[in-house]
């Protein structure tokens, strides 16, 4: 239809059609960008809810935009009816250069943050962040943060860049707490 269109602006640009189709394309073409994007943004997240050691999870993750491929590391937001609800990072390799507690440079849409993180004592290739709840109301007014992290493979600096955006939190379901879980 949009090919249709344009051949026949372009062919017959003098006619009454043309010159009405080209008042209204501007803002066609303008909301066509914007919902691309939006699905896009929204097409980042992955969803997910199910058995996990322990009880139920429901997860939103998205992968680092910079480093991709790869070297991309997930931004897991999680909630586990024994576990709580928590917000890590997760990575291949040997995860992250972090000593008890440690602070990562972020910015939110280009605000600095300082964002305070530990590793969990298993040895996962994670890093957790402290106060989940201030991250995720954070980043509910966010479109794209940024993260300097040191992964221990080789002490090698990253910053990464999550796009978070397209983040729809009625996908990211909410668990019934066991008995003895830790609520938040």
């Amino acid at each position: 239809f949009r090919r249709v269109l344009f051949r026949s602006v372009s062919r017959f640009p003098d006619s009454a059609a043309a010159k009405e189709v080209q008042q209204t394309l501007p803002d066609i073409q303008k909301r066509w960008k914007a919902e691309s994007e939006s699905r896009r943004l929204k097409g980042l997240w992955l969803y997910q809810l199910g058995p996990m050691e322990g009880g139920t999870q429901s997860t939103a993750a998205i992968y680092s935009s910079e480093p991709g491929g790869n070297d991309a590391v997930r931004l897991v937001l999680r909630r586990h009816s024994d576990w709580g609800q928590s917000v890590f990072l997760f990575g291949s390799g040997h995860g992250f250069v972090c000593k008890g507690n440690c602070l990562i440079p972020a910015t939110f849409d280009g605000k600095p943050r300082k964002l305070r993180a530990y590793r969990p004592n298993g040895g996962e290739p994670a890093l957790f962040i402290r106060d989940d709840q201030a991250f995720i109301d954070a980043m509910a007014k966010t479109k794209k943060i940024t993260m300097d992290v040191t992964l221990v493979d080789g002490d090698k600096h990253e910053t990464l860049t999550y796009e978070v955006a397209g983040f729809e939190p009625a996908k990211w379901q909410k668990v019934t707490m066991h008995k003895g879980g830790k609520k938040k």
